[in-house]
């Protein structure tokens, strides 16, 4: 006796797990968070271009890409490459988020939605989990609200550190 046969799940039925920086929710929300107000998008043209960013250094496009020196996209892009360069960048910094938190870390903060969501929010947008290591201490240990706290993030205007207040508040509603 094989015992009863497993049942066959139609192709069109089947789910194929996504990673969470692909999820149409997370990506809806990193692009309200980087640019909602779509700073360097021509309407007339329908292209995006590069545009100063409030943290100074190079220009940035499309949902916050720092352009390097070497970049040029003084000619635009479309949505459909702003969203391709997001995809690209969102990949990218995901494993580096790996890379610096270590294997096990990684695997622990990607057990809750919410958790990889913040964790991958803020190395999208410093460039570094590692600039953040009391955020990341108090997520891996559970404590959300210490996690909160050393979430917040600032840049300097004229040499004042300023609070990101719109992009703070976004991540607690999502996130926290």
């Amino acid at each position: 006796y094989q015992g009863p046969e497993e049942p066959v799940v139609p192709i069109e039925e089947q789910v194929i797990p996504i990673e969470y920086y692909e999820h149409p929710d997370f990506i809806s929300y990193m692009k309200n968070a980087e640019n909602a107000d779509r700073t360097g998008y021509d309407p007339v043209k329908k292209l995006r271009f590069p545009h100063t960013s409030p943290e100074g250094g190079n220009k940035t496009i499309a949902y916050g890409y720092k352009l390097k020196d070497s970049d040029d996209f003084s000619k635009g892009i479309t949505e459909e490459q702003a969203n391709e360069l997001l995809n690209k960048q969102l990949r990218k910094f995901d494993q580096k988020m790996q890379k610096e938190l270590g294997a096990a870390n990684y695997k622990k903060l990607k057990k809750n939605d919410k958790d990889i969501g913040a964790g991958l929010d803020i190395t999208y947008n410093t460039g570094s989990s590692l600039l953040f290591p009391n955020f990341f201490k108090a997520l891996l240990r559970g404590d959300r609200g210490s996690a909160l706290s050393e979430s917040k993030r600032y840049y300097k205007k004229n040499g004042i550190p300023t609070e990101l207040t719109r992009r703070n508040k976004l991540f607690k509603n999502q996130f926290f």
